[in-house]
């Protein structure tokens, strides 16, 4: 098989446990065993095979060249810039694999994974809660085996989600560096009910160090245009997400480039 197509986009085909590019390069086929965040293109003699992950974390647009070549990305702009149509361009669904040869005029999209969700097998709460805690910890052993020596970080906004986390971040990790964001103008207003005094009180409760994240709204809209077009989700929580994930980006690439912990 030749080298799978891929974007800029690190990890479009490496995010997983295993291998996706490989295994399909060996021969085999996608299956519900696969687990990760990946997106696939690999192209062998004319057929091409994308592959998308359950939770569909990594998008996978495509297109057809008038040549009837196969051209793909994680960013659908990649494609537009690349002279396609927006109309013309697809998406892979979550959990599903696609396989088109245009030569043949073959097309065949198919599911190879779900997610499984518990609560109608007639396993008790602690059962399902056992397990939850047996994947996360399989997820956290891996990931201390690859930020051995690095330093690390856990998000923390005061909530369920990022508390347990950090909970087990501490458990394999060491002692991670607690990250929370903050707005300038709220900076001050550290009230029962604002995130940045929960996480101050999770991160003293595990005896970490908490760095807060600030910036002004007007850096936010700064950025705004840069969190739609590369978040690819325009609904307004989601894009909320997607402002504070970008300023804790620019803030950790600011860190460790030994510049001031602020925004470029």
């Amino acid at each position: 098989m030749t080298t799978p197509a891929v974007s800029d986009f690190v990890w479009i085909d490496g995010a997983a446990w295993q291998d996706p590019a490989a295994v399909l390069r060996a021969g085999e086929r996608p299956d519900e065993d696969w687990t990760g965040q990946y997106a696939v293109h690999v192209e062998d003699g004319g057929r091409h095979t994308l592959v998308r992950d359950a939770l569909g974390v990594n998008k996978l647009f495509f297109a057809v060249t008038p040549e009837g070549q196969i051209e793909s990305s994680n960013f659908i702009v990649d494609l537009v810039e690349r002279g396609h149509p927006l109309a013309e361009i697809h998406s892979v669904p979550s959990g599903h694999v696609l396989e088109l040869e245009p030569a043949a005029n073959a097309f065949d999209l198919r599911p190879h994974t779900t997610i499984a969700f518990g609560g109608d097998d007639g396993r008790s709460l602690e059962v399902c809660a056992a397990a939850i805690r047996d994947a996360l910890a399989a997820v956290f052993e891996r990931l201390a085996a690859v930020a051995a020596g690095r330093p690390t970080y856990v998000t923390l906004s005061g909530g369920l989600d990022s508390t347990v986390i950090a909970a087990m971040a501490c458990e394999h990790l060491g002692r991670p560096i607690g990250l929370t964001f903050v707005v300038d103008e709220d900076r001050g207003a550290a009230t029962e009910q604002s995130d940045l005094w929960h996480a101050t009180r999770v991160a003293r409760h595990f005896g970490i160090e908490l760095e807060v994240v600030e910036a002004g709204g007007d850096e936010l809209v700064a950025h705004l245009d840069e969190v739609l077009l590369y978040g690819q989700d325009h609904r307004d929580f989601n894009v909320h997400c997607g402002l504070v994930n970008d300023a804790i980006a620019r803030w950790l690439a600011a860190r460790h480039d030994g510049r001031a912990g602020r925004w470029s």
